[in-house]
């Protein structure tokens, strides 16, 4: 199975599938989708393309329970759903090298690797004549950028998510199990002034300077006060900074200045009351300034947080999977968010779990290790067999 494993993943490797959202040159998902629709077909899985968007389809497949050995309570079933794209990176090579003990290529690590564990897991759970829970698989889109493909799937297939016992996203863990991550809020605020003639700055009303109070309060007032807030697993929510924009040439007073922010979200906060934090830092400093005009100018888009039920029964199976393969395996916070925070938000208990580290992600030098391939895919099998 090892081999099969290596050779399912360099398969995969080889495929660009590299997201559209950050280069024109990226073809997108549709290729690796039809290799895995294909190869579900080839093993008498069935398997269905969603569209997302132009050339961009979910693969969803499933593995019904055998009614022979069903319950007679309610139907149960659990879902592996893992990310079809990868970042974009100039020099990027499609050609697979397995060397030393490691496969190395785009997306080895983020997240084919979990793909190739799922695909396969899948495939041995079919063989199993004593299936008494559904299995799904979702090979979604766009993780990477607009989290489009999950968004979708929960949109679409409420009939499929209503009665999911537990989902499984696969992505770098490093084979402990992730049972909580932050959400990732992101906005613009929005600050605007005056045009002038550069020689003549009394004339006009300079948005950047405006900018430049509100980030500074940003950070004097607001973020400090996030150490109050810190959650036991995942620690204090967090702010970046990461986009400027403002003004229209060196010799023109800037009429504009705008600021793109990510905050990290604590399940324990509410996206209403992190707005207000900031809307509150914007009063208190336009406060006496009729000049003044500044807000939050939109929510771009949110990533919701996740957490785990760790007294589930599902994950209680699966966390017996993983420590009779893997005992070094644990429980962990995790620093990224993931699409499970949005099968978490639709009430689907969800947990993170695959092989490779994070640090190897989003790198020319992208690898993951031969030996936490194949153990993940002893834990994911082991437990599929645990529920058949």
């Amino acid at each position: 199975m090892q081999s099969y494993l290596e050779k399912l993943l360099c398969e995969l490797i080889s495929i660009n599938s590299s997201n559209p959202d950050y280069s024109d040159i990226s073809p997108g998902e549709h290729e690796i989708g039809q290799f895995i629709y294909d190869l579900f077909r080839k093993n008498n899985i069935d398997s269905i393309k969603q569209e997302v968007e132009l050339k961009r389809s979910n693969i969803i497949a499933k593995v019904s329970s055998n009614p022979q050995y069903s319950s007679n309570k309610k139907k149960q079933a659990i879902l592996l759903c893992s990310h079809l794209d990868t970042v974009f990176i100039d020099g990027m090579r499609f050609a697979p090298e397995l060397k030393n003990g490691f496969i190395y290529g785009p997306g080895s690590c983020d997240t084919k690797s979990s793909l190739a564990v799922m695909i396969a897991a899948l495939i041995e759970y079919s063989k199993l004549a004593k299936r008494s829970y559904d299995a799904f698989f979702l090979g979604a889109v766009s993780e990477e950028s607009r989290h489009l493909g999950i968004r979708k799937f929960i949109e679409e297939y409420k009939d499929i998510t209503s009665g999911i016992d537990l989902c499984i996203i696969g992505e770098p863990t490093s084979l402990d199990l992730g049972i909580a991550h932050k959400g990732s809020l992101k906005f613009t605020i929005r600050t605007e002034g005056k045009s002038a003639h550069g020689s003549t700055p009394q004339m006009g009303v300079n948005a950047i300077n405006m900018m430049s109070d509100i980030i500074s309060n940003i950070n004097s007032e607001l973020i400090p006060l996030y150490d109050n807030l810190a959650d036991e697993i995942l620690g204090k929510a967090t702010l970046n900074i990461g986009v400027i924009k403002g003004g229209r040439a060196f010799n023109i007073v800037p009429d504009f200045c705008s600021i793109e922010l990510d905050r990290r979200v604590l399940p324990s906060e509410t996206i209403d009351d992190v707005l207000k934090g900031f809307k509150d830092v914007i009063h208190k400093t336009a406060k006496g300034r009729a000049d003044f005009i500044a807000s939050v100018d939109k929510v771009n888009d949110y990533i919701p947080f996740l957490k785990t039920d760790i007294s589930s029964l599902e994950f209680i199976r699966l966390l017996k999977s993983c420590r009779k393969i893997y005992p070094g395996s644990k429980q962990a916070g995790l620093p990224y968010a993931t699409d499970g925070g949005f099968t978490c938000q639709a009430g689907i208990q969800t947990v993170v779990f695959g092989p490779g580290d994070i640090k190897n992600c989003h790198t020319l030098e992208e690898y993951v290790s031969t030996n936490e391939l194949f153990t993940a895919f002893e834990i994911i099998k082991n437990y599929l067999l645990q529920i058949g």
